[in-house]
């Protein structure tokens, strides 16, 4: 008798510890990704708002669900991120590249039909995004600028050059249309003169922070001549550091929220530009750091920004044209498929304007009225002066 309770005992202890520890794949499929994966489909795979598919032309694939599932007492709780992220990695192995239609929904307590102790489960329908819809003013645009000129430049095989543009971001919204932007500003630097092997391009994923650091702090210098020319070009999120006042570069995956260890300083930007012995360096930034919106983003709890600190003084042969002044956003043109301070650049390269100081005056208006028509301010603005930059800083010869 007594071996029989003792074997009773023993099965009541051990089926509710078979219960509670088996995983939740019998009942829920729930998926364990890799890191890199992981990075991979947040980067390939994106959500798309209802409004966003009207943009779009898009292929619907299939419904697709996952849930983030707390099996045992002592696991983590579930997270929606992680049932987005299966979500998907789901949508990437069905060859999709879009979500949209996205539904969470938590479920607290014990489940036999889950065999969780708390879940998170999303749906969403997986989509094939093919391309954007071109309006007639989308094509004109576009084609427009997508013509690469035929600038008959001589090969400046010492002139140097960082592109960056990051539109997908690891944990901030979209900055949109920076890819697009980057990638065009270097087939237009190649019509200009610089061969391929001296202009470094890097794009979302690719532009960390430890890869733009080493790009301006390491492959810069070892690449530039006394006669070099260097351009370097930024388009994607900015920000403010609150109590400074001091303007970041976001990295792809930069934080708003520690920017003094996650962004890239423009100080710092400068500074290093400062020590490179070359003739001329030329900055151009299609981003903004009021975190009043556009290309700019805050701190979680900030405010945007009344005032911001003064732009760093600059040595005298470098020249710095941005996107927007002090308090104003830096926006895009969905007609356009480019941030508008990037399209009016190129524009004036294309129609004939040769120095930095030509392309400030021909776009600031153009910039500005385009701005206004879709309801914001936003001005270009350039350092130094307009009238110390005469006859200097020449990108078309």
């Amino acid at each position: 008798m007594m071996n029989k309770d003792k074997y009773g005992l023993k099965l009541l202890l051990i089926i509710p510890l078979v219960l509670f520890s088996t995983s939740c794949g019998p009942f829920v499929d729930v998926v364990k990704i890799d890191p890199q994966m992981k990075d991979t489909v947040r980067t390939d795979v994106k959500i798309y708002e209802q409004n966003e598919l009207k943009t779009l032309e898009y292929e619907t694939i299939q419904p697709i669900n996952a849930t983030s599932c707390k099996n045992l007492l002592w696991d983590p709780p579930p997270s929606q991120e992680d049932a987005i992220d299966q979500l998907r990695y789901k949508a990437h192995l069905l060859g999709s590249n879009g979500l949209t239609n996205l539904i969470c929904t938590s479920f607290e307590g014990t489940s036999l039909s889950k065999n969780c102790w708390s879940s998170i489960t999303c749906q969403a329908l997986s989509i094939k995004v093919v391309s954007l819809k071109a309006s007639p003013s989308t094509q004109k645009t576009s084609f427009y600028l997508n013509e690469i000129p035929d600038f008959k430049a001589s090969a400046k095989p010492n002139d140097i050059s960082i592109v960056i543009g990051i539109e997908n971001y690891q944990g901030l919204p979209k900055s949109d249309y920076s890819k697009n932007d980057a990638d065009i500003v270097k087939d237009y630097l190649k019509a200009l003169g610089l061969q391929e092997r001296n202009i470094e391009l890097l794009t979302d994923e690719k532009a960390t922070f430890s890869g733009i650091t080493k790009s301006i702090e390491a492959w810069l210098p070892n690449r530039v001549k006394k006669d070099s020319r260097v351009v370097i070009y930024y388009s994607g999120h900015g920000a403010s550091e609150p109590k400074t006042g001091d303007a970041y570069i976001i990295p792809f995956d930069g934080d708003p929220n520690y920017l003094p260890v996650t962004g890239y300083s423009l100080k710092r930007l400068y500074d290093n530009l400062g020590k490179l012995q070359v003739a001329e360096v030329v900055v151009i930034l299609d981003s903004c750091f009021s975190g009043a919106g556009g290309r700019s983003v805050l701190a979680k709890g900030a405010r945007p920004l009344i005032m911001m600190t003064d732009v760093p003084t600059v040595p005298s042969n470098i020249v710095v044209l941005t996107a927007a002044q002090g308090t104003q956003i830096s926006v895009s043109s969905p007609e356009k498929g480019h941030g508008i301070f990037t399209y009016y650049f190129l524009k004036a390269l294309k129609d004939g304007k040769n120095t930095v100081s030509e392309i400030y005056e021909y776009i600031k208006p153009l910039v500005e009225d385009e701005a206004k028509a879709l309801n914001v301010q936003q001005s270009p603005s350039i350092s130094p002066d307009v009238e110390k930059l005469k006859g200097r800083f020449i990108l078309r010869k």
